[in-house]
């Protein structure tokens, strides 16, 4: 049974397994999974890189213990109940996903860096595939208002953002089964998305929790969560 769930504007938020949130679900009950699973780099990070980069220990010892790609039901679950899907990290798990015409690349725009120039998600859209810049004056911008980073793998409410116009259209209903440090969450309160999404972890999902209501509360949002998303696909692909 899914424990009760934390209701944020037009978010749903649910602190448990994802497969178990999965397994309630009806299929293709969601237009899109939009996720950011771990990449299966379990055991491979340390606290220090190059040029700076650092990370606290706990939080390495943490990340160490659940960045492991995840199992084959999620993959088939999450392919039942989404129409459409997104997957973060795609370059790691082509076995599980298979091939796709157009990914989105993030473009970090800071090139030789300890970490890689950017990220690949592997898409199921037959669109061609897409960049999105995002660098440093984004990103510290972004980290500001989302309440700076916390989390190993925080990605940038911008991001979200772009990716959400670029590929969702209004009425659509969003999954993400990894919530993390909840910057997916803030998008789509920025834009009116109604997203359920769920975080196994207790205290990254009370983290997450936290800065999502202090976002909304305290955030100047470019769109009011009652007003439609004006897309144009011709103007996007």
């Amino acid at each position: 049974m899914l424990p009760d769930p934390v209701k944020i504007g037009c978010v749903t938020l649910y602190n448990c397994d994802n497969l178990e949130l999965l397994r309630s679900l009806p299929d293709k009950s969601f237009d899109l999974n939009l996720d950011d699973p771990p990449y299966g780099l379990g055991k491979k990070w340390v606290s220090k890189g190059k040029y700076g980069f650092t990370l606290k220990p706990e939080e390495v010892e943490k990340m160490n213990r659940w960045d492991f790609i995840p199992p084959d039901d999620w993959f088939s679950e999450t392919e039942r109940v989404a129409k459409n899907r997104i997957i973060w990290g795609g370059n790691y798990m082509m076995d599980k996903l298979g091939s796709c015409r157009g990914p989105v690349i993030w473009n970090k725009m800071i090139h030789g860096f300890s970490l890689a120039d950017g990220e690949m998600a592997w898409s199921s859209f037959d669109k061609p595939l897409r960049i999105i810049d995002c660098g440093m004056s984004i990103r510290s911008s972004d980290k500001k208002n989302s309440g700076g980073r916390w989390h190993g793998n925080q990605k940038p409410i911008f991001l979200y953002k772009k990716i959400l116009q670029m590929y969702a259209r209004p009425e659509w209903k969003i999954l993400d089964t990894h919530l993390g440090s909840g910057t997916h969450a803030m998008a789509c309160l920025d834009l009116g998305y109604e997203l359920t999404a769920c975080e196994i972890d207790k205290e990254y999902f009370d983290t997450a929790v936290k800065r999502i209501r202090e976002y909304l509360s305290s955030h100047e949002k470019i769109f009011d969560s009652g007003e439609q998303v004006k897309l144009t696909e011709d103007d996007l692909f």
